[in-house]
């Protein structure tokens, strides 16, 4: 959940096990989901439509690189790529751990 003090901005909940996550602002729907095995790229869209990309830069690496459209707030933005981190940290904790993280 993303929150000012004016009240909730955003509100993200992964969409197992396709480790997706959809999130919720100003009244419309969003999904970020993995398009790639490896999941180095990471698909932002509307439904089935598409609308940017956020790249991991490395297999290793927690730098991002975004692509996202300027009609996304800069708070929802930095949100998405936040929840990017969330999700590689989990994976890799996960790997190192021996749990099976699911791939599609």
């Amino acid at each position: 959940m993303l929150e000012t003090a004016d009240g909730v901005v955003a509100l993200a909940r992964i969409a197992s096990p396709r480790r997706r996550f959809e999130l919720d602002y100003a009244g419309r729907s969003l999904t970020v989901e993995p398009i790639s095995i490896w999941r180095l790229v990471y698909e932002v869209g509307y439904g089935q439509s598409r609308i940017g990309t956020v790249r991991r830069r490395g297999l290793l690496g927690r730098r991002l690189e975004a692509d996202l459209p300027a009609e996304l707030p800069p708070a929802v933005q930095l949100f998405i790529a936040w929840l990017v981190l969330w999700l590689v940290r989990h994976s890799q904790v996960a790997a190192s751990l021996g749990v099976p993280v699911p791939t599609s």
